[in-house]
């Protein structure tokens, strides 16, 4: 199989697993985009008034300064099993498979939406230290208590036919 029919497989099966994950999660009701971030800008870029930023924000923060407790403490209660049910199995579960947000130097919110109430969807572009930036689609669910909780997580490497 020739170089360029494996890339547009590759890209093909990207295209296909997002597809399936936002029908799944029904998008409808979609949150206005974020602005870019300046140049000299570090903070994140969030969709203001979108339920569970602030949610996120910590799991990231968290994530990159490698506070295990600090970012299981925010994994929906029903997922923590999933994720190994520790803090430290959580922390190794990201680093291995999604070592992108595992590993990332900066981010901001490309696009929110709510499919349905205490359900939030989050498109995220995440850039790495090698400089590439990869596309992740965060799931965040409203608890009991009403307050949002990571539920799954998606990432798309960096590739030259996505449009980040």
């Amino acid at each position: 199989m020739s170089q360029h029919i494996k890339l547009a497989a590759k890209r093909n099966r990207y295209f296909i697993a997002v597809f399936i994950f936002l029908i799944a999660m029904g998008t409808f009701a979609t949150f206005p985009k974020a602005a870019e971030p300046s140049k000299n800008q570090t903070a994140p870029v969030f969709v203001q008034d979108t339920p569970g930023a602030d949610v996120l924000d910590h799991v990231l923060q968290a994530l990159r300064a490698r506070e295990k407790e600090a970012a299981f403490s925010f994994v929906a209660k029903d997922r923590q099993q999933g994720y190994g049910g520790t803090a430290r199995a959580f922390m190794n579960f990201v680093r291995l498979h999604y070592h992108a947000i595992y590993d990332h130097t900066g981010y901001h919110v490309l696009s929110a939406s709510q499919p349905s109430r205490g359900i939030m969807i989050q498109k995220i572009k995440l850039d790495s230290r090698s400089g590439d930036q990869h596309l992740a689609i965060i799931r965040l669910v409203q608890d009991a208590n009403g307050d949002w909780r990571l539920h799954s997580m998606a990432v798309l490497p960096d590739d030259d036919g996505w449009d980040l």
